[in-house]
Order: structure tokens, then sequence, then C-alpha cells
């Protein structure tokens, strides 16, 4: 009940925020607005313009550059961004919204950290209640990213809309409100083109896991993108590679990954080549390849966002026995460290060639797991410009929503305000001071203020939980102690 309390007041509480900045920095559609003073880093690729003025009228920008280029229009509502940076709203293009049933409480939370935009990567079972979510996720008054939803093609999916045949299957999806196809499953290349053909005359772009049915087919079908890394072993294994037997629990994941050790580097470049070829961008999720099976990293400025773990969490890792271990977690940690090196000179190579590469973080932590995303892209060799383009620019192509992902004349006005320069360092994209969607200036530490509270709280708690647990633990030690003492001098006499 805490929890529901708090997202309702956290949006409620955004709302008002919202409408009462209407005046002076959250304008209505016929009031003209000016963001200045702050240096400008458009998306688009070109250099950091300081000291810019950003104006716009309701939630369209009219006009974006120097203060030399762009004049404050006379009665604008002004935003004072001097010593900010501005970038384009971030976008996500892989989330699950209701994958753990908190869709609006994830939402909020990669709202506070900049993100704007969301693709909804087809979670099974959610897709009429995930598109029921789209209206109120576009609109400018609603602090949560806007919504692009995948309809996903599944034998559990079909079933459930008493379908048989593909093509109907995407029909359906699409009369529903899907904004892309995603597939999964193994698929013969004739049901390969029958998805692909049927969903590109409605419009609509398809991606997916193509492991199952083979990387080359799908993009010999057309396919537009292809999501997460392992999907490319599968397709270029060295003839007679001797893998070792497939492990059981969570070092089966690893195993899977490890796949990235046995690769034909031939067969590889011609899948990349042909790729690149047909412009079918790339979502490497690298957060889903670093952290398989592991702890994600939580700044601790940020542990409000993920709350604080169980006793049962917190101990466990400590347990010297189990997969959950530490001892078992760093065996793993090292393993796929090798993978990610190799997975790393993939994805600078794909880039580097022309490729189009996309930040998705699936269902890492919200909001954090992106910042993260970025920043492995960046250790992997990619510059901090193009690691954000792969999140503004390049996304909004791929998820057809031109009008987002640059700030430029006649595109929404989908702006985040930092504290810090991202071009020096990724993870100052965490240090969002201000988030504007549609023209509507958001402060995040307000939407969050329930969010924070809540936290204290139950951190609080849990100290006192623990100091609790220490404390039987200590009696337990020293009543087994002293029974020991008292067994070894009766046995002395």
């Amino acid at each position: 009940m805490r929890t529901f309390g708090v997202i309702v007041m956290a949006l409620l509480g955004g709302a008002c925020i919202a409408l009462a900045q209407e005046t002076d920095s959250a304008p209505t559609d016929s009031v003209p607005w000016a963001v200045r003073g702050g240096t400008l880093i458009d998306g688009t690729g070109a250099p950091p313009v300081p000291d810019s003025v950003v104006t716009g009228v309701g939630e369209r920008i009219t006009c974006a550059g120097s203060a030399q280029v762009c004049a404050v229009p006379a009665g604008a509502a002004t935003v004072d961004a001097t010593g900010k940076w501005l970038i384009p709203g971030l976008i996500d293009t892989h989330v699950h919204l209701y994958f753990n049933s908190t869709g609006g409480h994830d939402q909020l939370h990669r709202f506070v950290l900049g993100i704007t935009a969301t693709r909804e990567a087809g979670t099974p079972d959610q897709f009429e209640r995930t598109v029921s979510r789209k209206k109120q996720a576009e609109a400018a008054t609603s602090p949560e990213p806007r919504l692009v939803v995948s309809g996903l093609i599944s034998p559990d999916e079909m079933e459930r809309f008493h379908l048989t045949k593909l093509s109907d299957m995407v029909e359906k999806l699409a009369s529903l409100g899907a904004d892309a196809i995603k597939y999964k499953f193994k698929h013969s290349p004739e049901e390969l083109d029958a998805i692909i053909s049927t969903a590109h005359a409605l419009n609509l772009p398809v991606w997916g896991h193509a492991a199952a049915s083979g990387v080359k087919e799908s993009l010999d079908a057309g396919i537009d993108g292809l999501p997460h890394l392992w999907t490319f072993p599968g397709s270029a294994l060295r003839a007679g590679a001797n893998r070792p037997p497939m492990p059981p629990g969570a070092d089966y994941w690893v195993w899977e990954s490890e796949a990235w050790n046995y690769l034909d580097d031939a067969r590889l470049n011609a899948i990349t080549d042909e790729a690149i070829a047909r412009r079918v961008w790339i979502e490497p999720n690298l957060v889903y390849e670093k952290y398989l099976t592991l702890p994600f990293p939580v700044p601790a400025d940020e542990a409000h966002l993920t709350g604080v773990p169980s006793l049962r969490n917190f101990v466990r890792p400590w347990i010297p026995i189990g997969e959950q271990s530490r001892i078992a977690q760093r065996a793993r940690q090292r393993r796929l460290a090798v993978v990610f090196e190799r997975q790393c000179r993939f994805v600078k190579d794909f880039h580097d060639r022309g490729g189009i590469v996309l930040a998705g973080s699936d269902t890492f932590e919200p909001g954090l797991s992106l910042i993260e995303e970025l920043r492995l892209m960046t250790e992997c060799g990619l510059s901090p410009m193009a690691a954000l383009q792969a999140s503004t620019k390049h996304a909004a192509l791929a998820i057809r929503r031109p009008a987002l992902g640059t700030v430029e004349p006649g595109k929404i006005a989908d702006i985040v305000l930092l504290d810090a320069n991202p071009l020096s360092d990724t993870t100052n994209l965490r240090r969002v001071w201000r988030v504007m969607k549609g023209g509507h200036v958001y402060d995040p530490a307000a939407l969050i203020a329930g969010t924070v509270e809540s936290y204290r709280q139950d951190l609080l708690e849990a100290r006192v939980v623990r100091a609790a647990a220490a404390g039987v633990l200590i009696l337990c030690g020293a009543w087994a102690i002293l029974i020991c003492r008292r067994l070894m001098v009766s046995w002395r006499s």
C-alpha cells in the first residue's frame, strides 16, 4: 500500500508542478517559451553551442542555437539554464513495462533520469494493457516517457487471440494499436516472409530475437533490427567448435554467452556486412551481457530508485555456498569479462563501419540501466557523442518517431537539462536538473520526493532489523563458544 501511495502522490505532484509552472516555465500551447544560457548538445552530432537559446511554442521547438541566432520572444516564459547542459530527451528502445507489474513506478523512475520515450519490447500477456497506456504517456502533462508498443508474435499470443496464420496475427496486433512487430521464436523462411511482408505493408517495423530463426534468414526476409548480442553466435559458430556440456542453473546463461568465444570471424563479418548494407540496426544490450546473473551496480546517490534490499538479499552473497554467493558471482564475472571484451570489439567495429547502434536496457534497473548502457558503449570505444546518439537521434528514427531525438526547429520539445557535461563523462547523464516534455518543465527532485522519503523510512527500518539480526548472531555465537568451552573443560576433567 505504501508503494502504491508513493506512485499516486508522485504522479499527482508532477501534474501539479506542471500546472503551477505554466505561467513561467511550462507555457500553454499559445504562449512562447525559451530556455537560455545553457550549453546545447542538439543530438545531430554538431559541436556543443555555449550560451544557447532554445525557443518554442507549445510542444514544438521554433529555434535552437546561439543567442545571436535565436532571440527570446517578447513575453516568453523563460528558463534560465546558465551553467547547465541541454540534450535531447533520452529514448530507451527496450523496456518491458509490466514485466514485474510495476510499470507506472518504473516509468516515473525513467522519466526523472531524463528518459522521455520508451519502446515496449513485447511483454507476453500484457499487450492490451500496454497499448491502453499510450495516450496517457503521450501527454506533455504526464510526467512519464512516451510509449511505443511492440506486438509480440508467439505461439501463446496467437492462441490467446485464437489465430493460426502469422499474417492474421500481425494484422490483429496492428488493428489493436501496435507500433512495431517483434518475434523471438523459430520460424521458417516462409513464415518470416509472412510476418515481415505483412508488417511492412502496414508500415510497421519488425525486430526480434533472430537467433532461433537464423540471422541470415531474418536479414533476407527484411528484418529492421536485431536486439541482444546473443542473437549472433548461432549463425557464426566455428565448424566443429568443441563446446563444454550445457550446465544447469545460473552457469547456463554464462555458458550461453560464451558462444562468443567460438565464433568464426569470417562468418560473423559476412553477417555484419549484410546488416550494415541493409541498414539494419543492432541493439547490443550491453548491460544485459555484462551483468548477466550478477547484481547490477546501483550508484549510492540513486539507491532510492531501487529500494532497500531485503535482509535475505543483503546477507545471501556472504554465505560462501550456492550460485548467489560472492565466490560464485566472481567466478561468473571473470568468465563474462572475457566474453564482454569480444562483444565490445564487435559493437565498435559495427559502429565504425557505419552500422546503426541503439541503446536499450531490457529488464535491469529502470533508468539507471540505460545510463549504464551508454557508459558501457564508451567503454567499448564509442565516443560519448556516438553513445548519446544511440539513445537520441538514431533511436528516434528506429522507433519511427522522427519528431524526437534532436533539438531542432520543428521537433517536439523533449529536452533534458543537466548539471554537468555528458560528453566528458556519460555518467553525468544522471545529474538531471530539469526534464522538459513537450514544452512542460518538470523538477525531478519534486517528482520523487515521496519515493526518497519512503526509501529513508525503509532504510531506517532495515538498519534496525539488520542490527537485531546481528545481535542475535552475536549472542548465538557467544552461546556456542561458551558451550564449547564447557565441553572442553568437561572433556579435560
